[in-house]
């Protein structure tokens, strides 16, 4: 099994920029919101001043999770209206409120699809748009569970869409314990991951 070591923090920092969705108008953040299929509210923060005309023409709507525990998270994103009922499959553990609500037909569950094949494009469309970055990282920012984005690396990594390695020096990856508890700089082993492409 093919492995990487650690690389220059300027090269990782250049692909992380050159990858990431440049998003200029609405019609940019359409498409992104296309290509990403979820992208949480947090992550997408610097995109904020372009959402409104695509909720005003019903082209994305503001999806609001509620976990179903007794704990009530919540959790805020956007979605493309055309996606908005994979949402129901992605997160089967809360209630979905939308803002504006998608027309009946757009809510109507994915034939043939199975939770695990959601998450998997999810992951895969999200990671041709990362660089380097850990199980811990990704379930932080898509809000979803550590083992199903594992799932996905593996998937992901039989098809030779994404490498494994150590890319980045440990003192590089973020170690917040309040946003990434399971992250460890001082574990020599931490796996990351990358799209073969970048």
């Amino acid at each position: 099994m093919q492995k990487f070591g650690a690389l220059d923090p300027i090269a990782i920092a250049t692909v992380i920029e050159e990858a990431w969705p440049t998003v200029r108008d609405s019609d940019e953040l359409q498409e992104t919101l296309h290509s990403l299929l979820w992208v949480p509210e947090s992550a997408g923060s610097q995109w904020t001043d372009f959402l409104e005309p695509l909720l005003h023409t019903g082209r994305a709507t503001i999806a609001t999770l509620t976990s179903t525990d007794s704990q009530k998270l919540k959790i805020q994103g956007w979605i493309a209206s055309e996606y908005a009922s994979f949402l129901t499959m992605v997160f089967p553990e809360y209630s979905i409120e939308f803002s504006p609500k998608p027309p009946p037909p757009l809510l109507d569950p994915p034939e043939k699809k199975e939770r695990y094949e959601l998450i998997t494009q999810i992951v895969r469309n999200w990671m041709a748009c990362l660089g380097p970055t850990t199980a811990p990282e990704l379930s932080h920012t898509l809000h979803l569970p550590e083992n199903l984005i594992e799932g996905a690396f593996q998937s992901l990594e039989g098809e030779g869409q994404i490498i494994r390695g150590q890319f980045r020096s440990p003192q590089n990856i973020p170690s917040n314990p309040e946003s990434l508890p399971k992250v460890s700089t001082q574990d020599p082993l931490l796996l990351e991951w990358c799209d073969r492409r970048l």
